[in-house]
C-alpha cells in the first residue's frame, strides 16, 4: 500500500486551491474531481501499482460521499495513503455542494448509459 517515490513526489507537489475548477471524469472514476488534486496520469502509467492505488482512493471517496463506512481493508488503505501524503488536496474534499452532487449524478448516469450501449452492441 505504499506509493512509489515518484508518486509521493507528484502528490506532495499538488497544492490545495479552494477555488480550483472541478470536472467530470467518466473513465475510470465515473465521478467528479478537482484539477488541483490530480497528478499527471500519463506520468503515473509508469507504475501500475500507483495508478491502481490512486484509482482506489477515488473509489473510496465516492463511498464516503455516499455516507458509507469503509471496511477494515479500505480504511487501512485510506489511512496508509493519507499518512504518506496528508496534504494531498484530495483529502480536503470529503463533502459535495448541491451543484457538485448533481454533476456527480450526471457523470454516473453517463457511465451507466455507456456500459448499457456496449452491452447491447451499439
Amino acid at each position: 500500500m505504499n506509493l512509489s517515490e515518484k508518486a509521493l513526489s507528484m502528490l506532495t507537489a499538488l497544492r490545495y486551491d479552494p477555488s480550483a475548477s472541478w470536472g467530470v471524469n467518466i473513465v475510470p472514476f465515473g465521478s467528479i474531481f478537482w484539477l488541483d488534486e490530480m497528478p499527471s496520469m500519463a506520468e503515473l502509467f509508469d507504475s501500475a501499482g500507483d495508478t491502481s492505488l490512486i484509482h482506489s482512493m477515488f473509489a473510496l471517496r465516492v463511498k464516503l460521499w455516499d455516507g458509507q463506512a469503509l471496511n477494515a481493508e479500505d480504511q487501512k488503505l485510506w489511512d496508509s495513503v493519507k499518512a504518506q501524503v496528508p496534504d494531498w488536496p484530495f483529502f480536503k474534499r470529503l463533502q459535495l455542494s448541491s451543484e457538485q452532487k448533481q454533476a456527480r449524478e450526471q457523470a454516473e448516469l453517463q457511465v451507466l448509459q455507456a456500459f448499457e450501449s456496449l452491452s447491447k452492441g451499439q
